[in-house]
Order: structure tokens, then sequence, then C-alpha cells
């Protein structure tokens, strides 16, 4: 089904309170949750997609684990496979991502570092744990391709943990006469029944729940 999704704390009327962000290539159906579990909306997400195109700014937000590959020097050593980075080098690796994976430029990036996701795994029950920082900030779109393929798909590891669900929305500053992405649809300042008030960008997915 392609699912991905991101929890995130949204302040609404001073209380604060959790919203799942969950996109799929299926339509939900929404008349399947509990009762009292709490208010769904969706949206598709092909208009923001159509709009895309090279040079555009837009804002951007993830929750990734920022990781790296020993080698087998450093394995031999003792080395775990996978190293989880921290800091700058963890802002490094977005850059890096953003670039080669997702068509974008960053111009602008704050991380912040986020609760570790933990888990076991179905085959040993060893335990899991994923470190998570979430990176938002502005970029210009460099690849559109690209971009569409990764808000498609995501993005980096621990898709199963909230990680990995890129979300973007327009900026209001565009050179004149440029073409804009549909901001009724997915603006980071109109507030909608999908996006609840906030100061933050609002994210962007086709099919949310909270």
């Amino acid at each position: 089904m392609g699912v991905l999704f991101r929890l995130e704390d949204v302040t609404s009327h001073g209380h604060r309170a959790p919203h799942i962000l969950l996109q799929s290539q299926v339509r939900p159906d929404l008349d399947r949750l509990p009762a009292g579990y709490g208010r769904a909306d969706t949206r598709e997400l092909t208009p923001l997609l159509d709009a895309l195109h090279d040079g555009l700014t837009v804002h951007y937000r993830i929750a990734a684990g920022a990781v790296r590959k020993s080698g087998p020097t450093t394995r031999a050593a003792g080395a775990k496979p996978v190293i989880t980075l921290t800091g700058g080098d963890a802002d490094q690796c977005w850059q890096r991502q953003a670039e080669e994976k997702a068509g974008l430029k960053p111009a602008t990036a704050h991380a912040t570092p986020l609760d570790a996701a933990r888990g076991e795994r179905s085959q040993d029950k060893s335990r899991i744990r994923h470190t998570r920082t979430r990176f938002e900030g502005t970029a210009v779109i460099t690849d559109a391709h690209t971009l569409r393929t990764t808000l498609l798909t995501g993005i980096g590891r621990g898709k199963a943990y909230g990680c990995g669900l890129l979300s973007i929305a327009p900026t209001s500053r565009q050179a004149p006469g440029a073409p804009t992405l549909p901001r009724d649809a997915n603006s980071p300042h109109q507030p909608s029944k999908c996006c609840p008030a906030s100061e933050a960008p609002c994210p962007c997915s086709p099919h949310r729940r909270r």
C-alpha cells in the first residue's frame, strides 16, 4: 500500500494534541475507525504534485534517522554496521539526502531531536531502536521529478517507525509571475480542516488522519 506516517504534536486553542499524518496510495476507509477515535480528514496530493517545478521554493519537514554505514575496517574493530549521527553530522547527512534523493537544495534548516522509536524484530524478537531527528526549513526544488517520487515513496530508513514522510508546503517568497503551489489546498499559513492552525508550516500529504 505504500503507507508513510508521522506523529506530530500540534498546539490548537492552547492545548497540545497528537496528530497522525498518514500518506497512502489507497484512499483510507475512515468509516472503519473505532467510535470516538478522533476526527479524520483526507486530501488528495495530486494538485500539489502537478504544481511542482524546478526553481520553486518550498517549506519542508521530515522526521528521519540520520545514519551512516561503517566501513569494513571499522566493523572489524567492533563497530556497529550502522552508526547513528547527531549534531552537525546529522545535519550534513540530511543535506546530502535532500540533494541526492529528494531533488531539493536546502536553503535553511533546523534540526530537532525526537524521542527514539522502539520496536521488536518479528524474526528473533530482538529490540530495535531508531534515533529520530526532525528536519525542517526551506529549500529550492532542483529536480521536480525526483521530488515527486520521493514524496510518494518516502526517504531513508525507519519508515515503519514514523520516519521518511517528506512534507512540503508553498512559501510566500516567490518571484513575481512565477507559478505557485495550490495554496488553498496546502498552505502553511491558512488553517483548514486538515491542517490545524499553528506557527509551523503545514505539512502536506495525500491522506492524513488525526
